[in-house]
């Protein structure tokens, strides 16, 4: 994001106007940092590097410790599902996993707030190879509950609400990362937290380099207008996104995240039943 569209994101918040302005800040999530998975049991999705994470905090609040941290509430052992029985049939006794409760903390428009959350990790289980201990367990466990935290607060959110599912939006937001929000190889801090306060006392007279005016972040006045319009309600979505894909004045990064919106979203006409179920966000259920 440029320096002025996070100045007036914020100035947005401080006057009330915008209870999203640093959802709107952090959302967007560069691709190079993600990586596809899927679970053993046939869960797949997209995980984002938590160092990656952290330093999207750090240009948001400052560093650590200081504009943002994590505090330890309590962590416990717990039993899960019974192991088994090996070739000597010993029993193999139950899974242990790890538990942790953290707070984070944070500083944003001069407030802190905080926010608390949990994280698990598998310390004793048993695999086809054997029983095995993660020594890293509690390492994880904290890790976890810190993403999860994160996220509540808009971090990454383009991935949990499902938009990295639309080839699309990842290749617009790839373009976005590739062109904007870079001066001398770092990104600029939010205005009004910790690292936007220090980098504006050492800056002095230094001029920064021109930003590209063709990214999303920058939140165009059209783009702010269609959102507006979107958000009351659309009668015919077909007619909408034409003119959305069509629009010059957008950038791609716009253009991918409106079209994105659920109210955009064309309806495929099939024959209702009554067992018919709504379809689940597959990221959804990874942080609530």
């Amino acid at each position: 994001m440029s320096h002025q569209a996070a100045t007036d994101a914020q100035a947005s918040a401080s006057q009330g106007t915008s209870n999203i302005a640093l959802w709107e800040i952090v959302q967007a999530t560069d691709p190079k940092y993600t990586k596809d998975f899927t679970r053993r049991d046939g869960f797949s999705g997209t995980a984002i590097n938590a160092t990656y994470q952290a330093k999207k905090a750090t240009e948001a609040f400052g560093p650590m410790g200081l504009g943002w941290g994590v505090k330890i509430l309590d962590e416990r052992y717990i039993e899960g599902a019974h192991m088994g029985w090996n070739a000597q049939g010993s029993d193999l006794g139950p899974e242990k996993i790890h538990v942790v409760r953290i707070e984070l903390w944070y500083r944003w428009n001069g407030e802190r707030g905080a926010i608390e959350h949990f994280g698990q990790t598998k310390f004793v289980g048993c695999t086809a190879t054997g029983v095995f201990t993660d020594e890293e367990a509690p390492k994880k466990s904290v890790t976890e509950a810190t993403s999860k935290c994160l996220s509540l607060l808009g971090f990454g959110a383009d991935v949990y609400m499902g938009l990295y599912d639309d080839s699309k939006y990842v290749s617009a937001v790839r373009e976005h990362f590739a062109e904007s929000g870079q001066i001398g190889g770092r990104a600029q801090p939010v205005a009004g937290s910790t690292a936007a306060a220090s980098a504006s006392t050492s800056q002095g007279a230094t001029t920064a380099a021109p930003q590209s005016t063709n990214v999303a972040s920058a939140l165009s006045e059209r783009y702010k207008y269609y959102k507006e319009e979107i958000q009351k309600g659309v009668g015919d979505v077909e007619r909408k996104r034409f003119f959305i894909q069509n629009d010059n004045e957008l950038s791609d990064m716009e253009r991918a995240t409106l079209l994105s919106m659920p109210e955009m979203q064309v309806q495929p006409s099939r024959p209702a039943t009554e067992s018919s179920v709504p379809a689940v966000d597959s990221m959804m259920g990874s942080f609530l």
